[in-house]
Parts: C-alpha cells; structure tokens; sequence
C-alpha cells in the first residue's frame, strides 16, 4: 500500500474481545512450522480435500498429501521449522495462550497456512524462486492474508508477477520492511515491501515507547506504518518459548491485527484496500516517526480494533473533537485492555 491521499474518512466496526467466528487463511511463508507445539496446533489449517498419508494428490492441486502447507526447500509436505523463526511469527499471530506469560494471539480463531521457504545456506536465488512458488501456493490455495518476512534491495519482475497475482485476488499481503537500519527512500527499496500495489502493507519496528529500533529499515514513501518489533515474545520448536527482535515480528502483529479484523467483518476479506487503510490510518502518531514512516504511527491494537465511526486524516488524528470517541478509547473490561497490552509484553 502507498499512501497519496491526506484524508479518508473511515468507519470501523466496535469489536468486543471475542475470537473468531469466520474462517480466516493466513499463510506464513518463512522457515517453517512446528506442527506440534501445543500453542499452534488448534490454529493449523487443514486443506479438506486432501487424505493425509496416502501418497496421493487428491485434490489435483500438484502437492501430494498437502495437509497443513508445504515445504519449498524439501518439496514435501510441511512438518518442520529448522531455524524457529516461522514457529515464532506463527505464534504471535495465532497461538493459544496455553503458557502463563504467553498472550494468546489476537488472531487466534485464524488458521495458519505453513508454507516453507527459507533454508539457511540457501543462496539468494534459490531462497527467491522458493518464495514465489510459497507465494503461488498461498494464492492458489486460499489465503486470504500472506505474512512475508523476508526480502531484499533489488525488485525481480517474477516477484511482481506474484505480488500483482495476489493484488487480482484480492489478497492482503503484509511484508517486512527489512532489518538493515536504512532509508529506503535514500537506497533501492526493499522487495516485496517496496512494491506499489495497494494490497501490500510495508511494516517496519519500534520499541515499547514508540520509537524504531535501530535495525529496522524505514522510509517515507515505502513504509506504511510500524509495529512493536522488540524482544517479542512467542513460541519456539520443540515446544519451547523465547524472544525474537526486527520487523519480522512487527509484521506478524499487524497480520494479527489484520486477520481479528477479517473474522469480525468478512467482507474485508475482498477488500484488501480498506483494510490497508484501516490498519494504516487509525496508529499513533509518533513524533520519532515523522519523515520516516508515510502515516508516522505505530500500530495500536486497542485503537484498530475499537473505533466507529470516526474521521481521520493521513496521520490517523480526530479530524474534529468527538467525546463518544473519547468513550471509545477507554477500555470496557480487563480483556479488552489485555489485548491492547498484548502489543506491549
């Protein structure tokens, strides 16, 4: 998503603190996926059509017994993590809360689609045509969000091929802006996020004040808005917890964010567009953020998921004083003000 326009006028839907009741897709294209973990298990996606461990591709979609995902480095059906960030990213979106200290995901309800494409020692290329194929499996299977950490500086007309498939299909896509310090605006951009179809959201990280943490990668025109990015905590393989740091996992809360709003209003699933802007323009405005993200806010859950009816221009500020938005802002019950600290932990 780029944003040009200086006002919209948007009208979100009052959320209560309740868990999905429309079915969401959203596929974690990255490292891998622990099925086993406890937190995750009740959020995997099932592909319906396929008979699991029967060797046979049932429903012709050229992936044998295809039943959670898909790994893109082995070429068989996904059942592993090896280096535990696509477990963690997983986790932040759509865990259970099992673990006391460990929030339950705000998309839980969601169910994950694990798609592998990130190996370590995998030379760039290959890493590349991975993702694309991840890309194209999501597409083709039902996603209606893809969650994409990786990236880098130079565009691949390939690439754009997918992005723009996904664009047609009404897919949101929400990808990392890169953990390499820059100003994108200064250097090439960073791919996918840089891309200028509407259907993408550009996320970069900031610490628990606001603020971008040093590595994350930032920029005017590429960047839409940021998320909390610093020492996260989730899931790990092995049934095992930890944190993780970078626009990684800034992007999976904005996912998070994404799919609760899906469950409440499905209509959004076919309109990435409002959802973009929804996401975009209802952050904080941070002061750290000027002329470095293109709405300077960071993304607050509470705020996203609870304002009706409210006007807002570029930098997501009340474009007139409203006391029911005031009322709006207040937390009802204990849970409702849980999950907007579920972005501070």
């Amino acid at each position: 998503m780029r944003i040009y326009i200086t006002v919209i006028m948007l009208s979100l839907l009052s959320m209560g603190y309740v868990y999905g009741n429309d079915k969401v897709i959203i596929a974690v294209v990255d490292s891998g996926l622990d099925l086993n973990h406890p937190e995750i298990q009740q959020s995997l996606w099932v592909n319906e059509h396929e008979i699991p461990n029967n060797s046979i591709d049932d429903d012709k979609n050229g992936f044998v017994d295809d039943i959670h995902g898909w790994d893109f480095v082995t070429n068989k059906p996904i059942n592993k993590d090896p280096n535990g960030h696509g477990t963690h990213i997983a986790g932040i979106i759509s865990g259970k809360g099992i673990k006391k200290g460990f929030k339950r995901g705000i998309a839980y309800g969601a169910k994950i689609m694990a798609i592998r494409y990130y190996a370590a020692g995998q030379d760039g290329e290959s890493n590349l045509i991975a993702s694309i194929r991840a890309f194209d499996y999501a597409i083709e299977n039902g996603a209606n969000i893809i969650n994409y950490s990786g990236g880098g500086p130079k565009p691949d007309p390939r690439e754009r091929d997918i992005i723009e498939k996904a664009f047609k299909k009404n897919i949101l896509v929400i990808a990392a802006a890169g953990n390499f310090g820059k100003n994108l605006i200064n250097n090439e951009g960073f791919y996918p996020a840089s891309y200028p179809f509407d259907n993408i959201i550009s996320v970069a990280a900031n610490d628990r004040t606001g603020k971008l943490i040093t590595p994350s990668n930032y920029g005017i025109k590429d960047v839409d808005l940021s998320a909390l990015g610093k020492e996260v905590f989730s899931i790990l393989p092995g049934s095992l917890y930890g944190r993780m740091s970078g626009t990684s996992q800034a992007t999976a809360q904005v996912t998070a964010i994404a799919g609760r709003l899906m469950m409440k209003e499905p209509h959004l699933k076919s309109s990435p567009k409002e959802l973009a802007y929804r996401l975009a323009y209802v952050g904080l405005r941070h002061p750290a953020l000027k002329r470095k993200i293109a709405t300077e806010s960071y993304l607050d859950a509470k705020r996203t998921l609870k304002i009706k009816g409210l006007s807002v221009n570029a930098f997501g500020d009340a474009l007139f004083h409203n006391p029911i938005l005031d009322a709006l802002l207040q937390p009802e019950t204990d849970e409702i003000d849980a999950l907007s600290q579920y972005l501070l932990q």
